[in-house]
């Protein structure tokens, strides 16, 4: 498999971002950084097998980084779109489809 070139975005905020339009996203992994209270960050664009929206649920720690990585990209078919529990605590690594 070719190395891809990818976006790294920081979550900022705690409201909603979109980093890509409804099928133009990848998601890669992330990185949730530790904190007092665990992190949460929520991925809305994915499907369940009948069509309907599905958002991903993924958790920090109050004791170490925790990296997620899959071994290749999650399809968006929705628009591609992150909120994080805390601000400045979640890096995203995802591309526009190609």
């Amino acid at each position: 498999m070719q190395p891809v070139e990818l976006n790294a975005t920081v979550v900022e905020q705690t409201t909603a971002l979109t980093l890509a339009s409804a099928g133009e996203g990848n998601l890669f992994g992330m990185t949730i950084l530790l904190n007092t209270a665990a992190v949460t960050v929520d991925v809305t664009g994915f499907v369940d097998e009948d069509g309907d929206a599905k958002t991903l649920r993924f958790t920090g720690s109050t004791t170490a980084d925790v990296h997620v990585n899959f071994p290749y990209p999650l399809y968006a078919p929705g628009a591609l779109t992150v909120t994080s529990s805390v601000a400045d605590k979640a890096v995203i690594y995802w591309r526009k489809r190609v």
